[in-house]
C-alpha cells in the first residue's frame, strides 16, 4: 500500500467498528471449535500492516508477523512485535510445522501477491497438523470501488473461487460466511459513485463517523453477528472463514 495509507490506518483502525466486528465473528467461531485464547499457541500473522491485530493475536500465544513495508514494520515494532519478518510473501520461507494458528486478514487480494495459491501453500506447510487458518478476503468484483485502488487490490473472490483456493491447498473449511452483508448496499452504491469520482489516496470509508452513526452501524452489525451464528450469509462485502489442516498431514 502507499505510505500515506499506512499512516491513515495507524490513526483509524484501533477500535473501528469494522475491526471489532471481524474479531467478534472469528472469536465466536474459534470458541465453537474449542480454540480458546490460552496463550500457548504459536501464531503466524500475514501482512501485519500497522499492527492493529497484535493484541488480538497475542492472547493465543507468541506472534510472528510478516510485513512487506518498512513503514508498516516500524509501527509493528512500536507495538511490541519481537518476531517480525520483513519481506515479500511471494518469497518468504515460513518454515514447516511451526505454527498452530495462521491469519490472513485481507492480504491475498493485494497486487503484490503474484500467486495466492502458492502463498497459501506456504502457510499450509508452516502449520502443524491440526493447525487453524483464519481468513478474510473481499467479495465480488461488482463491489470493486475506489478503496480497492487505494489499498492496491488486485482481486475479489466469489464464494466458489475462495473455497476452491482454500481447499485446493489441503485445508478443510469449518466455518464460512459473508460478512458486512447489511452494509453491502452502501458499498454497492459507493462502487457505482466512484466511477464518477476522481481518484484519491484517502481511505474515506475508515474515517471517524459521528457518534450516532457509529452507534447505529454497531447496532446493525450486532444483528448481523446474530444471523451469522444461526446460518452463513450468502452475500456481503467480504468473506470470513476458519479452516484447519488435517491431523494426518
Amino acid at each position: 500500500m502507499l505510505e500515506a495509507v499506512y499512516h491513515q490506518y495507524a490513526q483509524t483502525l484501533d477500535g473501528h467498528w469494522w475491526v471489532e466486528h471481524r474479531r467478534a465473528i472469528l472469536s465466536h467461531w474459534l470458541d465453537e471449535l474449542g480454540m480458546n485464547p490460552d496463550g500457548g499457541r504459536n501464531v503466524l500473522e500475514l501482512g501485519s500492516g500497522v499492527g492493529a491485530e497484535f493484541d488480538f493475536f497475542r492472547r493465543f500465544g507468541p506472534v510472528t508477523g510478516v510485513e512487506i513495508s518498512a513503514v508498516g514494520a516500524s509501527y509493528c515494532r512500536r507495538l511490541g512485535y519481537t518476531e517480525l519478518l520483513e519481506g515479500d510473501l511471494n518469497h518468504t520461507d515460513l518454515g514447516r510445522d511451526r505454527f498452530d494458528l495462521a491469519a490472513d486478514f485481507h492480504v491475498l487480494y493485494h497486487r503484490w501477491i503474484d500467486d495466492p495459491s502458492a502463498v497459501l501453500r506456504g502457510v499450509y506447510a508452516s502449520l502443524r497438523p491440526g493447525g487453524t487458518l483464519l481468513l478474510t478476503e473481499p467479495a465480488f468484483e461488482v463491489l470493486r470501488r475506489g478503496h480497492d485502488d487505494v489499498v492496491m487490490a488486485a482481486r475479489r473472490w466469489s464464494r466458489r473461487d475462495l473455497r476452491d483456493l482454500v481447499e485446493g491447498v489441503g485445508f478443510r473449511i469449518q466455518r464460512f460466511s459473508a460478512m458486512l452483508t447489511l452494509v453491502a448496499p452502501g458499498a454497492l452504491f459507493g462502487a457505482m459513485f466512484d466511477r464518477f469520482r476522481s481518484s484519491s489516496d484517502d481511505i474515506r470509508e475508515l474515517h471517524s463517523s459521528s457518534p450516532l452513526t457509529d452507534k447505529l452501524i454497531r447496532g446493525v452489525l450486532g444483528v448481523e453477528r446474530a444471523l451469522i451464528r444461526s446460518a452463513p450469509l450468502p452475500f456481503g462485502t467480504c468473506w470470513a472463514l476458519v479452516a484447519q489442516k488435517p491431523l494426518g498431514e
